[in-house]
């Protein structure tokens, strides 16, 4: 497993790297235990791989990155159904929310920038200036947002008024 969402009930959803699947974990008296599961995102073709998750504050949706698909997939959090697709730059890693989860913001490893995505249309409407090589790991500030670069071994500061407003 990779990301993780806690749900007001306590019960646990996370994404499977390579099984491709979002699961439900349920506490039960210490005894955890998967209690629901998504299909297989694509199980045709390479479905990619799963790597980080958000959970909506009204606990309906789930978004998770897809780091192999370049993508982000968007699950109902109650059934587990698959919703959307947003297609984004490459190689998608770490995603945060941003201004009160209107945007989403994402690390794009292969392409070295942070992708910003409006969550009301599910598009990609503006990306951040270059940031190091393979930019990892991420987290909102303030007027922008710190990301670890992986190849680099650093952690940015990047400042920005967004221009997507």
């Amino acid at each position: 497993p990779r990301g993780l969402g806690i749900l007001p009930n306590g019960d646990v959803i996370a994404c499977n790297f390579y099984g491709k699947t979002v699961f439900k974990i349920s506490n039960n008296s210490g005894n955890f235990s998967i209690v629901h599961e998504s299909e297989i995102f694509d199980k045709e073709t390479y479905g990619g791989n799963l790597r980080d998750i958000l959970l909506s504050n009204d606990s309906n949706r789930i978004y998770v990155s897809n780091l192999g698909r370049n993508m982000i997939l968007v699950y109902d959090a109650n059934s587990l159904r698959l919703l959307d697709t947003i297609l984004i730059t490459r190689e998608p890693n770490s995603i945060r929310f941003y201004d009160n989860q209107k945007y989403i913001l994402a690390s794009s490893r292969k392409d070295d920038v942070v992708s910003v995505i409006d969550i009301h249309n599910n598009k990609v409407i503006g990306m951040s200036e270059k940031t190091g090589r393979l930019p990892t790991g991420l987290e909102v500030i303030d007027g922008g947002f710190l990301v670890t670069n992986f190849t680099d071994g650093s952690v940015e500061l990047h400042t920005f008024t967004p221009n997507f407003r």
